[in-house]
């Protein structure tokens, strides 16, 4: 691990363990990066316990609680078949709702489930309303993992070139504008075969953290914390000399 990013991360916990969260989508990010960072085990398993009634949650909040893990075995058939339930015929989940869609591509592919469907629906309706940062690296990465669950690489193109257009559309200070935004950009290049492209990004990251060790502002601060740790997670393999 870097020593930049190993402080960075030991002050965002140091935050972190003071919190507590809310909502489920806080819940399954917290559990996400307690486990990936190997922290706190009594957390994990409170976070677990403090789960209730999941099914009543919508579909884009059950997608990202299967995702991080935190879901019991023996619930996730049933979620996942809720999930399989709320599909459109024609691919998309919600009323033609991208977010949704891709979080339920995203959570199915993670447990296996390929879905051909819902990724042509997402490559036939694909359009200029969909071009954020944000926005293409949760598509790249919802067909990246759906390409893997599907042993296919028909997504190539298409990722291929949606990642030329995040490279070209970083900001002058090496981000995407957005904390929680770069953390997901920076997610995406990795799951693409990038890394090398995220050095300015992950400088810039370093750079946003807050005195009290924590990212972003106001009732933002539990998630983007902990997305940007998440992120840290996936870049501890890297040298030093590239944070330094």
């Amino acid at each position: 691990m870097t020593s930049g990013i190993k402080v960075a991360v030991d002050r965002g916990f140091f935050w972190l363990d003071q919190q507590q969260p809310a909502e489920l989508k806080e819940i399954s990010r917290f559990y996400l990066v307690y486990n990936l960072w190997n922290r706190d085990e009594h957390r994990t398993n409170c976070l677990k316990e403090s789960l209730q009634d999941i099914q009543s949650y919508s579909i884009r909040d059950i997608s990202r609680a299967i995702s991080s893990g935190i879901v019991e075995r023996q619930n996730l058939s049933d979620l996942v078949l809720q999930i399989k339930e709320q599909q459109n015929q024609d691919g998309y989940w919600g009323n033609k709702d991208i977010y949704d869609t891709i979080y339920s591509l995203t959570a199915l592919a993670n447990i296996g489930h390929y879905n051909p469907t819902g990724c042509n629906w997402i490559l036939n309706n694909f359009s200029s309303e969909w071009k954020y940062p944000g926005t293409v690296s949760l598509i790249i990465t919802a067909l990246i993992k759906q390409g893997k669950a599907g042993n296919t690489d028909i997504y190539d193109t298409f990722i291929n070139r949606e990642v030329q257009w995040l490279l070209d559309n970083k900001t002058s200070e090496g981000g995407w504008k957005y904390i929680a935004t770069t953390t997901i950009v920076i997610d995406a290049l990795i799951d693409a075969g990038h890394p090398d492209a995220v050095n300015d990004a992950t400088k810039w990251l370093l750079s946003t953290q807050n005195s009290d060790g924590s990212w972003g502002k106001g009732e933002k601060k539990n998630n983007t914390t902990a997305m940007v740790l998440a992120c840290f997670s996936r870049l501890t393999e890297f040298s030093e000399e590239q944070f330094l």
